[in-house]
């Protein structure tokens, strides 16, 4: 089976399984990507990168780890004379990678973003307030049981998704023939 329709019937099986366009669009999304990217070949034993964004000394990457395993999805920063890469983050969930990619290049501001913790203390007040403040009229409740759950699969979508970020020292990895 070729690539393109290992890709297919992965894509087929998710149109299937999930019945939620979304999910498949977002699928569609990163394999589109991942099938146009150049290689991005970091030395080591796990070097199956493709380039899919790059900007100032951010890289974002990405890796098929095989059939029924998905993709791994990497934000690295170049050196200072751009000859290798450190401080991985690693991830499993292709938006989580391409919000961090956006953070370290500098195209979104870091205080405009929540991180997960401050994602819970948000939940947390309005559960608390669904669940406490009886002067709330019936659509007001609503409409905060509908911010309660934006939260929540916002929360979902990007907690359990990160897969582990290298130490703030990390070895430097050089881009092959360089060293």
């Amino acid at each position: 089976m070729t690539v393109h329709e290992r890709i297919q019937a992965e894509l087929e099986r998710l149109r299937v399984y999930y019945n939620d366009p979304e999910t498949v669009y977002r699928v569609q999304e990163y394999v589109g990507a991942m099938s146009r990217a150049p290689e991005f070949a970091p030395p080591g034993p796990d070097n199956r990168f493709k380039l899919l964004a790059e900007f100032g000394s951010a890289v974002l990457c990405g890796r098929d780890d095989g059939p029924g395993r998905g993709f791994t999805f990497v934000t690295w920063q170049y050196n200072f004379d751009r000859t290798g890469v450190d401080l991985g983050h690693y991830y499993e969930n292709y938006a989580s990678a391409k919000e961090d990619f956006a953070l370290r290049a500098g195209l979104v501001q870091g205080n405009l973003v929540f991180t997960p913790e401050r994602y819970a203390l948000l939940r947390d007040a309005v559960a608390f307030t669904v669940e406490h403040d009886e002067a709330r009229t019936f659509d007001q409740q609503n409409g905060l049981r509908g911010v309660l759950n934006q939260l929540d699969d916002i929360m979902e979508a990007r907690t359990p998704h990160r897969k582990r970020a290298e130490p703030e020292v990390a070895p430097e990895l050089g881009l092959g023939g360089t060293e």
